[in-house]
């Protein structure tokens, strides 16, 4: 989902690779009732995780979501993160929530995010 997010393959080819995962471990099926309160088992997180990327249409939403739904909340966070920011970029980032970050702390995201990028296989860097 990450490399389809950095290819720029969109929210379509995202959303292939979820239902593959489906497909492959059934029990991964997230177009069924919101899950609320997940808990840390992997199967209860990616579930919030899809079902928060395929309801909502940005960044902001889907994190907002996975997040409200209480729980593991910060892993759920960061899995939803992750892809959207794949998906949207940088620029998808709130402004407000930039300016509450340290100035220290956003600058080490920023290197660190710069090198997965610089490390990733020439393909994601197409596009």
């Amino acid at each position: 989902m990450i490399q389809a997010g950095l290819s720029g393959a969109g929210i379509r080819a995202i959303m292939a690779q979820a239902h593959l995962l489906v497909g492959a471990f059934p029990q991964f099926r997230f177009r069924t009732r919101p899950v609320e309160n997940p808990s840390g088992y992997i199967v209860d997180t990616m579930r919030v995780v899809l079902q928060a990327i395929d309801l909502c249409d940005s960044y902001e939403t889907a994190l907002i979501d996975v997040v409200n739904r209480g729980g593991d909340a910060d892993t759920t966070g960061a899995i939803a993160g992750m892809i959207m920011g794949a998906l949207h970029g940088e620029q998808a980032l709130p402004t407000r929530w930039l300016r509450e970050l340290d100035a220290a702390a956003y600058r080490r995201c920023t290197e660190q995010a710069d090198a997965l990028i610089e490390r990733a296989p020439a393909w994601a860097h197409s596009g």
